[in-house]
């Protein structure tokens, strides 16, 4: 239970960490240049972010379902992971490498299936809003982000993302497993030097 607690509480700390980042990247980029898109919305999705981690401080504090709880999270920050990356632009952006950090979250919080259900996860929502742009389906946020891109090109890009988020699952699981492992190992030779420290006073009580 401590252990999940502890988990719990890094996730909603690292998430505080990539929100401060990005609102100071936002801040640099917007005062260092003059041709940029307008940010507005950008701003309104990290305020958004930031109340979000505000309730979940405050279900944090609660102290119950932090499985649950983690679930919830990891869901929301991927779609808010979408929306920042159709922001940007979708393809023509450089945001949608966010997508791992919930899988490395999830693999780190859950479970190695978390992790691979959360690339899952990523990977549907990219290619549903890459292909969305793409076939006109969805508009882009500004007009100066169209790009004219060949089908193959846009193809080959969402391959090749759909093909990082899950190497990055396969990466952090063994990662995790082997952390896991070396875990496990020191709570059992703290156990069998504890139970060495008993029976040695034992010994010394009886002699």
């Amino acid at each position: 239970m401590k252990t999940e607690r502890k988990n719990f509480f890094w996730l909603i700390l690292l998430r505080l960490i990539v929100i401060i980042s990005l609102f100071v990247s936002a801040v640099i980029i917007q005062f260092s240049t003059s041709v940029f898109l307008p940010l507005s919305p950008f701003y309104y999705l990290i305020l958004f972010s930031y109340f979000l981690s505000l309730v979940y401080l405050i279900l944090f504090s609660w102290g119950k379902y932090y499985t649950f709880q983690a679930y919830l999270q990891i869901s929301f920050d991927l779609f808010l992971i979408t929306a920042l990356v159709y922001i940007a632009g979708g393809l023509n952006g450089s945001l949608y490498f966010l997508y791992i950090l919930p899988i490395i979250a999830a693999s780190l919080v859950l479970s190695s299936r978390a992790a691979y259900i959360t690339a899952s996860l990523s990977a549907i929502l990219f290619g549903a809003l890459v292909d969305g742009l793409y076939f006109g389906v969805i508009p882009y946020f500004h007009p100066d982000q169209y790009m004219e891109l060949s089908l193959g090109l846009v193809l080959y890009t969402i391959f090749i993302a759909w093909a990082f988020f899950f190497v990055i699952a396969v990466l952090i699981n063994y990662l995790t497993g082997n952390l896991k492992k070396t875990r496990d190992a020191l709570r059992l030779a703290q156990k069998e030097l504890e139970i060495k420290e008993q029976l040695a006073a034992a010994g010394r009580i009886s002699a």
